[in-house]
């Protein structure tokens, strides 16, 4: 960084905001020609979309011939829209399995364990009959006493206090280590006349607090039934043997998961399976793509102009082009080559005094004016005083120099105005940078004094002056901004 500010522009938020608010009727009038131009794109692109379904209506509209279509022509579009109703109706169905399993697998309890760490808790039973083996009695006492582990209401109390549900509780109980509902679980045993069968309860889970309360409750229910099954079935007696917990790889785990995933995993290429044949048959009939099929075909030109009119198009729109014209307008603050403001000015060179910022000339509207008093580019002064003012300033910056040069990058007649009206007795020769006559005369003054204007002095111009004032080792007083 040199003496003079050759430094990058410093981000000053408010004066960005109020360059902006100086040009908020372009940048209003931006977003709604975006407006527009985004309405009609809307509504081209949807009136495209309406020919389009259209025309695949009739396509796929088998009761009617086409144009100039031959009979083995409609033949084969029928064949073809058949087939496609077909595997458009066998997608739905294997949408809806995939769905099913997806939601199984992620609310499956049985599906979160992992195989080679398995919380088990386990009990044994010995059950005693007293009419030994005749009639199927025994089985049918096994199987009841099975079917009342893996869907007692025991599960559904634990459900609601865990919160889970009550078909992924009952997944993880087991009798004999099989999966079936209603296992053949009995290993009888005749002795005396009598049946001895084993009744084994098995719970996985990823938990043993989980385990155990799975199992404390089927003990209970089995004692719980007790009486009713002996005086509905049969005679018998039924007695624990023993119980254990421990952890262990569970094969049957393994599978059930290795199978559940391989079916969904099916389903899936199945289903893009059925969508590149749909993909097929739509190229076949000369349609775009099997969206085709779903289009609907309802679609016309009043639903395409209420689409594109809707109120989220017009927001959408009017976002686009005011979110450009910002864009471009700060763009142009910080990379324009043109100086917009006094605050920007003494941001690029802070080396440069201020002597005076004097009003904006033209006209302006009250809105823009009151923006420039905010920003220090006007002020409720009137104009003489203000060249007063400047005026009183420079000479006090000046002091005891006799020789003084006024330069910058604007016209020579807008200088010598400036000038006159602050009363000072200066020498004026404006763009030194292009003028060698005036660079070989600067050793004869005592100082230098800047004059830029607003919207018309250049960056790069002024940055150039200031080095070679620098150069020629000139003091710089100051500068006014008009």
């Amino acid at each position: 960084m040199d003496q003079y500010g050759s430094q990058a522009v410093e981000l000053d938020l408010k004066d960005i905001l109020l360059f902006l608010l100086k040009k908020a009727f372009v940048i209003l009038l931006a977003g709604l020609l975006a407006t527009v131009f985004f309405l009609g794109y809307k509504y081209v692109k949807g009136a495209k979309a309406a020919s389009e379904s259209a025309a695949d209506a009739n396509i796929l509209d088998v009761s009617v011939r086409l144009s100039g279509e031959s009979d083995t022509e409609y033949d084969k579009r029928v064949q073809l829209v058949s087939r496609a109703q077909t595997i458009m109706d066998s997608i739905e169905s294997m949408n809806i399995q995939s769905d099913n399993l997806n939601n199984y697998i992620s609310n499956s309890l049985l599906m979160q364990l992992d195989p080679m760490n398995v919380s088990v808790s386990e009990a044994q039973f010995v059950i005693k009959s007293d009419d030994g083996m005749s009639n199927g009695i025994n089985d049918a006492l096994l199987d009841s006493y099975a079917d009342l582990v893996c869907s007692g209401s025991f599960i559904s109390v634990i459900a609601d206090e865990y919160g889970y549900d009550v078909s992924a509780l009952q997944e993880l109980i087991n009798i004999d280590g099989s999966f079936d509902s209603k296992p053949d679980n009995s290993i009888v045993i005749s002795t005396d006349g009598s049946a001895v069968g084993v009744l084994t309860i098995r719970i996985w889970g990823g938990s043993a607090e989980l385990t155990e309360v799975l199992l404390d409750g089927a003990i209970d229910e089995i004692y719980n039934n007790y009486s009713s099954f002996e005086s509905s079935i049969a005679k018998h007696s039924i007695t624990e043997i023993g119980r254990r917990n421990y952890t262990s790889f569970v094969l049957d785990v393994r599978d059930s998961q290795l199978k559940t995933m391989t079916t969904y995993q099916t389903l899936q290429s199945q289903i893009d399976s059925g969508n590149k044949y749909l993909d097929d048959i739509a190229k076949q009939l000369g349609l775009s793509d099997r969206n085709s099929f779903y289009a609907d075909t309802a679609l016309n030109v009043s639903s395409v102009e209420t689409n594109s009119l809707s109120l989220k198009n017009v927001a959408v729109g009017f976002v686009i082009g005011v979110v450009l014209a910002v864009c471009f307008y700060v763009c142009r603050y910080f990379f324009g080559r043109k100086i917009y403001t006094q605050s920007q000015f003494f941001c690029l060179f802070p080396s440069c005094r201020k002597i005076g910022v004097l009003k904006p000339s033209g006209k302006r509207s009250s809105f823009i004016a009151s923006i420039d008093r905010i920003s220090g580019d006007d002020t409720d002064v009137v104009e003489d005083k203000v060249y007063a003012l400047t005026s009183a300033n420079c000479i006090n910056m000046i002091k005891d120099r006799k020789s003084i040069l006024v330069t910058g990058s604007i016209n020579e007649e807008t200088a010598n105005r400036v000038v006159k009206c602050l009363g000072l007795s200066c020498d004026v020769k404006v763009d030194i940078f292009n003028n060698p006559k005036i660079l070989k005369s600067l050793s004869n003054y005592d100082g230098v004094i800047m004059i830029e204007q607003r919207g018309f002095s250049e960056k790069r111009i002024v940055r150039r002056e200031l080095e070679l004032l620098q150069n020629g080792a000139n003091e710089i007083i100051g500068a006014i901004i008009v």
